[in-house]
């Protein structure tokens, strides 16, 4: 079986990661963008906990939260429906060739 169903698999679980990801940036974006403030902040001569990001960039982080919210449910649409009706083919083949063979084969 070619390909079989680890890709899809993999898609499901990158559009379950981005979407926990850009859910905490729609949630909790002052808390995002201090984080990314600090590790920025790292190596210069500020203390992390005095750093602070500006009104923007929270905006910023909750803007780009959205986007990637939004390409996580594609991402989620994509893998989840072609895992999906894979799996439906599949079980629908299974049910077919059981229905034919069956009767030859004295089942």
């Amino acid at each position: 079986m070619a390909g079989g169903i680890g890709p899809h698999i993999v898609l499901i679980f990158a559009g379950l990661l981005v979407s926990l990801l850009g859910g905490a940036m729609l949630a909790k974006p002052r808390r995002v963008a201090r984080f990314l403030e600090q590790t920025d902040a790292v190596g210069s001569k500020h203390k992390l906990r005095d750093v602070e990001p500006t009104d923007w960039n929270v905006t910023l982080t909750r803007f780009s939260g959205g986007v990637v919210f939004s390409m996580s449910g594609f991402i989620f649409l994509i893998g989840g429906y072609v895992f999906l009706t894979g799996t439906v083919f599949l079980i629908c083949g299974v049910i077919f060739l059981k229905k034919i063979y069956a009767p030859l084969i004295g089942l």
